[in-house]
């Protein structure tokens, strides 16, 4: 090269240099792109937005406060609807996304810790009689919601992991209601688990586990 011209020598270096960049970044995923598009859709809710550069908190925490304190249907309206969306969001992409999508650690809370509060809640106080019982408040919308949120999560993490979130759920179920003196809770701490009290197929039959989501879809 030395036979060339200074600047085109300069020309050529910085064109090589210039395309190592570009070819040496890893490839921009199509499910990347899907992610990003996920975010923005639930701008507001499960994430923060941004109004005139001031970020506002997502609506997702607030929801999930107001449904734990009320525990019905009212007060965990605005809860349900976000995981609707979350779930309408997440399926504008392709099913071989869906572990894109359980990478975003607030959609993995989120799912996981819906599907927990919704057998609890389904379950009440203390082990539930057989047949309908098993849903507790919960109501059609609300089972189904319940089925495309385990279609979800197995998705995302695989049967595996569903297996493991289930077993953790089912040791919480209790036994016992909690019992108030002088408007404390005296059993709180060492109420009887179900799993301590039945074998686990009875608590399956006895739980939101039970629910046969084919025939709600």
């Amino acid at each position: 090269m030395s036979g060339l011209p200074r600047w085109l020598i300069v020309v050529v270096v910085l064109g090589l240099a210039v395309l190592g960049i570009y070819y040496g970044k890893p490839p921009h995923h199509v499910c990347e792109s899907q992610v990003d598009s996920f975010r923005e859709a639930q701008a507001g809710q499960l994430y923060p937005r941004v109004v005139k550069q001031i970020p506002i908190q997502a609506s997702i925490f607030r929801a999930i406060d107001s449904c734990k304190r009320s525990n019905g249907p009212g007060g965990c309206y605005d809860f349900f609807q976000i995981l609707r969306s979350l779930i309408r969001d997440s399926k504008a992409s392709s099913a071989e996304c869906a572990t894109y999508f359980g990478e975003e650690e607030i959609v993995r809370k989120t799912v996981s810790f819906a599907l927990e509060f919704m057998v609890l809640s389904a379950w009440g106080e203390k082990t539930p009689e057989k047949g309908a019982a098993r849903f507790g408040w919960l109501q059609s919308g609300d089972l189904l919601l319940f089925c495309e949120l385990k279609d979800l999560f197995t998705q995302m993490y695989g049967e595996e992991e569903y297996e493991k979130l289930r077993v953790s759920i089912v040791s919480r179920l209790p036994a016992e209601a909690k019992v108030y003196k002088d408007g404390e809770c005296i059993n709180c701490s060492s109420r009887t688990a179900a799993a301590t009290q039945m074998p686990l197929d009875e608590i399956w039959v006895r739980s939101l586990f039970s629910i046969r989501c084919e025939k709600l879809q």
